[in-house]
């Protein structure tokens, strides 16, 4: 997973990207950052970003989130699926590994 220092490190080289919307004060944090590379490890071609809502308000309107966390699933630049709050680890694992496979 990649923690975003910067706009332009968000990229859309692949077909599918996860965006991980969080705010470290979170007390649940960091039981989605591993469910995330649980994901990672099991879809290696699909990027994941950590994104501090603090500190992007821009890709907070952008993409219209007003809770956290929320993930993510875009497809070629496009949201596909939204998942706020926290969910099960293996329900996250799925849902990334149903859209994401090719």
């Amino acid at each position: 997973m990649l923690f975003i220092n910067h706009e332009n490190e968000l990229t859309w080289d692949k077909k599918f990207q996860g965006l991980y919307f969080y705010a470290i004060w979170m007390p649940f944090n960091r039981k989605v950052i591993r469910m995330l590379d649980t994901v990672s490890d099991n879809l290696p071609n699909v990027p994941l970003f950590a994104i501090d809502v603090v500190y992007f308000k821009s890709f907070c309107k952008r993409f219209n989130i007003i809770t956290v966390p929320t993930t993510l699933i875009m497809e070629n630049g496009k949201e596909v699926k939204r998942i706020q709050g926290v969910t099960h680890s293996k329900e996250f694992v799925a849902i990334f590994s149903d859209i994401c496979t090719e």
